[in-house]
């Protein structure tokens, strides 16, 4: 049930992110028609089933952040300024190697990446997630199917601890 509405709100945050430009009331609009949509099937019986003492006036409470967190979160968007949280949208945790084959393979893209570079330019931020991912090793991680790729980001991953983070400051744009 999570994963449905996992996929059901990245799918939105794709089409938000894509469509961002002129099409601001609209995401607005097709973001409430979706909370019409779901709400007394989906996110209702949820909200009752984590929260079963939840009085009539929470749960309109809760309607209403439906609503309004998504239009606060749009315009957060369309300013540039929207902070996606750093987490498993199932559980609200931190996302760990082996929980999904997907993160194992881009949290291994990225790391080649980061080490064809050198690490150069990797912030204390990105290095402490990436040591953080990969902080359990003897989960059955996807990546280490492949005996030599995963002796690549082991390798990596020894490189990375070894690497002195820097702090960068993102330049003011141009006017």
């Amino acid at each position: 049930m999570w994963r449905l509405l996992t996929v059901r709100a990245l799918a939105l945050l794709l089409v938000v992110l894509v469509c961002r430009g002129g099409s601001f009331a609209y995401s607005v609009l097709t973001h409430e028609e979706i909370v019409v949509l779901v709400w007394s099937d989906e996110i209702r019986p949820l909200l009752l089933k984590r929260y079963p003492g939840l009085s009539e006036d929470q749960i309109k409470e809760a309607h209403a952040y439906a609503y309004g967190g998504a239009v606060a979160f749009l315009h957060a968007v369309g300013a540039d300024s929207a902070l996606f949280p750093n987490c498993d949208l199932d559980s609200g945790q931190a996302t760990k190697a082996a929980e999904y084959s997907l993160a194992d393979e881009t949290y291994a893209k990225l790391l080649g990446q980061l080490s064809s570079r050198k690490f150069d330019g990797t912030t204390p931020e990105l290095r402490a997630n990436i040591l953080d991912f990969y902080s359990d090793l003897s989960v059955p991680v996807e990546t280490k199917k492949d005996h030599d790729r995963w002796q690549g980001i082991l390798t990596a991953l020894d490189q990375l601890k070894s690497v002195a983070p820097v702090r960068t400051v993102a330049a003011s744009p141009a006017p």
